[in-house]
């Protein structure tokens, strides 16, 4: 049996209530061995980390919306790059949009995975179980933190 608890805990920013909770009910549904940490923005996301990164408690998986106020996925993304104690912590874009312009940005940017959101529950959990699945199977190479 896989331990998915390397990804523990897992971070998520969105600043869409609904979105959250289909996540957080898709993730322990699928891997309930995953603790969660739900962010309204990036900003609140970075903060968190921030505040906690002197007692060595990191995300060691971030999904991350696009389209958010104070701080987008893109601002986001580009902390958690610039920061050399976050950066290789692995990221996945998880947006409702699917611009070929905005995967090609994410992924530049260092984003593992760019994943355009599923709107029924049984696609979601596929998509979610897939992209896990492959950091799973990634897990050594990326050196989680």
């Amino acid at each position: 049996m896989n331990n998915y608890s390397v990804f523990s805990p897992l971070a998520y920013a969105d600043d869409d209530e609904d979105d959250r909770m289909f996540f957080a009910e898709a993730m322990q549904d699928i891997f309930p061995e995953i603790n969660m940490e739900i962010f309204p923005n990036g900003k609140l996301l970075m903060t968190h980390i921030l505040n906690t990164l002197s007692a060595g408690i990191l995300p060691k998986l971030i999904f991350l919306d696009l389209n958010m106020p104070i701080m987008d996925g893109f601002e986001c993304l580009t902390h958690l790059k610039k920061n050399q104690l976050l950066t290789k912590i692995p990221v996945v874009i998880y947006s409702t949009s699917s611009s070929e312009e905005d995967r090609r940005k994410s992924l530049e940017m260092g984003a593992l995975f760019f994943l355009t959101k599923e709107t029924s529950i049984n696609k979601m959990h596929n998509q979610l179980k897939l992209v896990i699945d492959e950091l799973f199977k990634r897990k050594k190479n990326l050196k989680l933190v």
